[in-house]
């Protein structure tokens, strides 16, 4: 699993300018939520400063890291990749998947043991969607769900977005 994590530039689900961005390749491993999930909390560290471990709003983003990484493990045949986009105000994860189907609530039973994962996303979420293809292609193979979550505060207030 490589990850990296590069400067300012335009969110590519929304318009506004990024402050910061990282990338981890997972590949189909159920170990990825995990890894996934340390890899968002350091974004968060280098983008806000430590947090505690009380910190609702990192616990959120972190929570949803591990449910859109889980799905993905489950579906992918080869690929998997978590973006992290961090503005002052909000941060976005995305995580694509090389996988066959579209992926869509469920309304899980008491007794169930899967099926909750995009429910917690909606629950949580600013907003969400499912991009199908790779930007340039619909066909392409590869579909993004991408979720936007609010950035930790006060410590959003403390990033510098400049070009």
């Amino acid at each position: 699993m490589a990850g990296h994590s590069r400067g300012c530039e335009t969110a590519p689900f929304g318009e506004d300018l990024v402050c910061h961005t990282a990338e981890l390749d997972c590949g189909p491993d159920y170990g990825a939520p995990g890894v996934g999930r340390r890899f968002v909390a350091d974004v968060l560290a280098d983008c806000f400063g430590a947090g505690g471990a009380d910190d609702p709003t990192r616990g959120d983003i972190a929570l949803v890291a591990t449910e859109l990484l889980t799905n993905a493990a489950r579906a992918a045949r080869s690929q998997v990749r978590l973006s992290v986009h961090v503005h002052r105000t909000w941060v976005e994860l995305a995580v694509t998947d090389d996988g066959d189907g579209t992926p869509q609530r469920r309304a899980a039973g008491a007794l169930d043991t899967s099926g909750r994962g995009l429910s917690i996303v909606d629950a949580l979420a600013v907003e969400w969607g499912v991009q199908m293809g790779d930007g340039r292609r619909a066909d392409a193979g590869v579909k993004t769900v991408w979720v936007r979550l609010p950035a930790p505060a006060p410590a959003a207030q403390s990033l510098l977005c400049t070009v």
